[in-house]
């Protein structure tokens, strides 16, 4: 499935894959985190990842170089046994992706995967045969025939000792994950972990670590925000050092952070960008990289979401970009649970920018205070506060007024004045009808959406 990328992660997936490189070159086996906050675009990451090592051979065999097996720990917490669920994750994957391994291997690796089913819940043929048509009971008869039979019937006597038939199926488990390994690398990708049931996602790390610890050629790729995982862990069992316990199944880790938007954006949701024109396109967007820098991928998605649908319900036309960025603005703050209307000292507006008069309200979003104090024209700015009559013509806004001097005038009309006025009652901002159009909407937009947060 195509992708679009609008974060640049690209470049986390190369500093990933040569991570893996260097341990596939080795043989050698490791596990380690990709430590990000929630919402932060972990699971995107991880599939360009897994795309990027599907497609990469072994230069002496002209076979895929890894086999990745994708464990989605929420997906999968149905099951109450973990080792059942990485077990489905790994038929899921061999039925999905029925060129990867060759034929007879193929089928020696299925065929053990179904049995270690078989053996843990003994619903085989419930189950895995409902997923694939196929009778593991009559296939399982087949290999077993060629089974030491002295050896198998030691064994029949350990049949209800459940300790001794779950560590069976650990080492059966692991003899099947050996057997691949020596033809391909091994690469277990561990997701959503942090949003499963606290004392399951406990379980997978400890079942993950019995089946692949010192496994030749084995990696183990788990994405998480550590703190969330930590958060379980000391509540769940107890532990006050989460880094020591988590070394036992944690080697190292990749921070993820929420990274930079590109130009990309307009294609991954090209609906709402469709709703504005403009000459000042690019200008405008710079702006909407700015207001959305640091924010993770799941709340510019949710911002974007609910702008799109504020926009459809309330606008009757295509309006100027300079309306895209004030709606985004003005979902931010709304977010952060900004005051638009709370009383107002206009005598005390900020000489160098307005937008940012009340600097107490932006502490949550200083980024964005960051970015509009570089475009705010401090001498122009300035006469704000000493403004007479013979300026009122230089402070209307128009079509032609910068980009900021827009959002400065939609923003005084949010806040509750169209012609914000100084100490002397002399106007501010006056707007051509276009730009009064464009506030009375705003101010509509900015109603709606305070609604609905």
């Amino acid at each position: 499935m195509e992708r679009t990328d609008i974060l640049n992660r690209e470049v986390d997936v190369k500093r990933l894959l040569a991570i893996i490189d260097a341990f596939s070159s080795k043989k050698a086996n490791t596990a380690f985190a990709i430590n990000g906050d929630w919402g932060s675009g972990k699971t995107f990451v991880l599939s360009m990842l897994e795309e990027s090592l599907e497609e990469i051979q072994n230069e002496e065999t002209a076979i895929n170089r890894y086999l990745v097996f994708h464990y989605d720990s929420w997906k999968y917490d149905y099951y109450e046994e973990p080792i059942l669920a990485i077990v489905a994750s790994m038929l899921d994957t061999l039925d999905e992706k029925v060129n990867v391994i060759s034929g007879e291997m193929r089928a020696r690796v299925i065929t053990g995967l179904k049995f270690i089913g078989k053996t843990l819940l003994n619903i085989a043929n419930t189950v895995v045969e409902a997923k694939t048509g196929v009778d593991i009971a009559n296939e399982f008869e087949q290999i077993t025939k060629a089974l030491d039979e002295s050896k198998e019937n030691a064994n029949k006597q350990h049949d209800y000792d459940i300790y001794f038939s779950f560590n069976k199926v650990l080492n059966s488990l692991r003899d099947t994950i050996c057997m691949l390994s020596d033809q391909y690398t091994i690469v277990f990708v561990v997701d959503e972990l942090d949003r499963c049931l606290p004392s399951y996602a406990i379980k997978v790390l400890e079942r993950l670590h019995h089946i692949t610890t010192d496994l030749q050629n084995t990696i183990n790729i788990i994405a998480t925000d550590k703190k969330r995982l930590g958060n379980i862990i000391t509540k769940t069992i107890g532990v006050k050092d989460v880094n020591e316990y988590l070394k036992k199944f944690i080697k190292f880790e990749v921070a993820l952070d929420t990274g930079e938007t590109n130009e990309a954006i307009e294609m991954k949701y090209p609906t709402y960008f469709a709703m504005f024109e403009g000459d000042n396109k690019e200008e405008a967007f710079e702006y909407l990289h700015a207001f959305i820098k640091n924010i993770d991928i799941r709340s510019i998605s949710h911002t974007i979401d609910l702008a799109e649908m504020a926009h459809s319900l309330i606008a009757k036309e295509t309006m100027d970009y300079s309306v895209m960025c004030m709606e985004i603005l003005v979902l931010i703050l709304v977010s952060h649970n900004y005051d638009f209307h709370k009383e107002n000292n206009y005598e005390e507006v900020h000489h160098d920018n307005f937008l940012l008069t009340r600097r107490d309200d932006w502490v949550v979003a200083s980024h964005i205070k960051e970015y509009l104090s570089t475009k705010a024209n401090s001498e122009r700015w300035s006469r704000v506060q000493t403004v007479t009559g013979s300026w009122r013509s230089e402070l209307t806004v128009n079509s032609n007024s910068s980009f900021y001097d827009k959002l400065c005038y939609y923003y005084s009309a949010i806040i509750g004045s169209k012609s914000v006025v100084c100490s002397d009652r002399t106007t501010i901002f006056e707007g051509e009808p276009q730009l009064v159009k464009n506030s009375d909407y705003l101010t509509e937009f900015e109603a709606f959406v305070a609604l609905i947060n």
